[in-house]
């Protein structure tokens, strides 16, 4: 299966790293599934659960990236429902039997941490983590190392992913403007070299062809394409000037949003 490639730039790639994730970590699970799933109570539930698992796997792999730029909402709700959807998965894993027997959500639950923390940043990554791990206490019945240590990887997961992710979406569009901004400076430039060189070309001629009696429509003619070039130039926007004061500033920002 292609990986979608989503929206151009950082975003995309995000989404990218996330179908990998998911892929790899139902991969993961299946492999052990063959080895442990048949000591569980009820091993064609626990096969159920992989089914949903799998098809949700490719609903989020082909629908986030696709929608992410375009429809904000819907992502918003994808986003939630796969929140919703980890969480269940693992409370749902208490009637498959034991957990010795099985290896159901195993690290794919995290997926729907990593999605919150893509679109909601660091606050987002937070809330999903905090959901799983309730969900993780539930499932487990006992407050002790494993369950916190899981516990601790979702919010710890959530935060870090969150933060990168909104801090190189900043930097990213940061870096846009800088190139815009040179963008216009070569405009500006290409305009003002144009302009001095017409200007310079049309008083050679005068010079050159006034005391042989230059007709007034040249003259006029002249100094109606000089004005043209030079209304052109004032017309096109000066481009803002990043200092590294404000562009640190400008960075500050992004990281206090995420």
């Amino acid at each position: 299966m292609g990986i979608p490639r989503g929206p151009a730039g950082v975003r995309g790639a995000l989404w990218r790293s996330l179908t990998v994730y998911r892929w790899v970590s139902l991969a993961y699970a299946v492999a052990l599934v063959g080895q442990t799933l048949g000591q569980a109570d009820r091993p064609a539930l626990g096969l159920t659960l992989f089914g949903v698992m799998a098809g949700w796997s490719l609903v989020m792999s082909v629908l986030a990236p696709a929608v992410d730029g375009h429809r904000p909402r819907l992502l918003a709700g994808l986003v939630a429902a796969d929140v919703a959807l980890c969480t269940a998965m693992v409370v749902l894993t208490l009637p498959v039997g034991p957990r010795s027997g099985h290896a159901l959500p195993g690290l794919w639950s995290a997926s729907g941490v990593l999605s919150a923390a893509l679109l909601g940043g660091t606050a987002g990554g937070l809330v999903a983590g905090l959901l799983l791990s309730i969900a993780t206490f539930v499932e487990r019945g006992v407050v002790n190392d494993s369950s916190l240590g899981t516990a601790v990887l979702f919010l710890l997961s959530g935060t870090i992913v969150g933060y990168l992710s909104r801090t190189a979406l900043v930097a990213e569009a940061a870096l846009a403007d800088v190139l815009a901004a040179r963008a216009g400076d070569a405009e500006r430039e290409r305009l003002a070299r144009r302009v001095h060189d017409g200007v310079l070309q049309a008083l050679a001629l005068i010079s050159r062809e006034a005391p042989r009696g230059l007709p007034a429509a040249a003259v006029a003619a002249l100094a109606a394409e000089q004005e043209a070039a030079l209304r052109e130039l004032l017309r096109t926007p000066t481009a803002p000037r990043i200092t590294a004061g404000v562009a640190g500033g400008g960075a500050g920002a992004g990281a206090c949003a995420a």
